[in-house]
C-alpha cells in the first residue's frame, strides 16, 4: 500500500496547493502520504518559490521516507526538476511534470511585453524561453521521469508511479 512514498505535488502559475485538492484526493487511496505544497507564485520570483518548497519539504520530513515522488503542474514541474537538480535527494523515485513548459513558454514572452507584467508577476521571467535554457538540466540519470503534454513538445516518458 505504499506506505514508504511521499508523494508532493506542487502547482502551477498564479495557483495554490487547494487546485491540487483533486490529485491529492485521486492518490489518497493508493498513497497515504500526499502533500501539496503551497508556493508564492503570483508575488514572488522563481528563487523565492523554490524556497518556499525547500522548507516545506523539510518540514514534511521528506528524506525520512524510503521513496519520494514528485509530480508538478506547470510551473511547478520546472520547481520539481530544479528541485531535484540542486539536491539530488537519494530517496527521489520519480518526477511526473503535467503541462509544463521545459522549453519556456512563448505566452510567457507574450506576456512581458507589458508594461509591469514582470513586475506584477515576478515569476514570468524563469517562464520565458530564453530563461528556460539555463535553468534546470535536461536529463536525470537513473531517475525515471514522465512528462505529460497537450502537444508532442514533452520532454521525455519513461514511467509514471
Amino acid at each position: 500500500m505504499n506506505e514508504d512514498a511521499l508523494v508532493v505535488l506542487v502547482h502551477g502559475f498564479c495557483r495554490g496547493a487547494k487546485h491540487m485538492a483533486y490529485w491529492k484526493t485521486q492518490l489518497l487511496p493508493d498513497y497515504p502520504h500526499v502533500f501539496a505544497a503551497d508556493l508564492p507564485e503570483t508575488h514572488r520570483n522563481f528563487e523565492d518559490c523554490l524556497r518556499a518548497l525547500e522548507r516545506q519539504l523539510e518540514e514534511q520530513q521528506a528524506e525520512r521516507y524510503p521513496r519520494l515522488l514528485m509530480v508538478g503542474h506547470s510551473m511547478g514541474g520546472l520547481l520539481v526538476r530544479e528541485y531535484l537538480a540542486r539536491h539530488r535527494p537519494v530517496n527521489a523515485r520519480r518526477c511526473v511534470c503535467v503541462g509544463t513548459p521545459h522549453a519556456g513558454s512563448s505566452l510567457a514572452d507574450i506576456a512581458a511585453v507589458f508594461p509591469g507584467a514582470q513586475w506584477a508577476f515576478p515569476p514570468l521571467t524563469a517562464l520565458r524561453v530564453r530563461a528556460r535554457q539555463s535553468l534546470t538540466h535536461r536529463k536525470f540519470p537513473d531517475w525515471k521521469s514522465a512528462a505529460l503534454s497537450a502537444r508532442s513538445t514533452a520532454i521525455g516518458r519513461d514511467a509514471a508511479f
